[in-house]
C-alpha cells in the first residue's frame, strides 16, 4: 500500500524524471486540509521546468500514486 507524501518532501515529478522528456503528467490521489481527491499533475521541462497540480495548486498538503488497476480491466 502506498504512503503518503508530502509536498514539502518529494512532488510526483521532479527535474530528474524528466530526462529525454519535454512534457509528462501523471495521476495521483490528492490530500488537502479537508478533502481528498483525485488530480493530475503536470510538469515539463522546455523552457526550463516547471510542474503543478491541475486543479488544487495552493491547497495540496499530500500526494500518493493511484494503485494499479485490476488486471481484468485493462484491454
Amino acid at each position: 500500500m502506498s504512503k503518503w507524501i508530502s509536498v514539502e518532501d518529494r512532488l510526483p515529478i521532479v527535474l530528474a524524471d524528466m530526462i529525454d522528456l519535454d512534457y509528462k503528467t501523471v495521476e495521483v490521489i490528492i490530500a488537502a486540509i479537508d478533502f481528498v481527491a483525485v488530480d493530475v499533475f503536470e510538469a515539463g521541462n522546455t523552457s526550463g521546468f516547471w510542474c503543478e497540480f491541475t486543479d488544487y495548486k495552493k491547497e495540496v498538503t499530500h500526494w500518493m500514486p493511484l494503485p494499479e488497476p485490476p488486471k481484468e480491466c485493462i484491454a
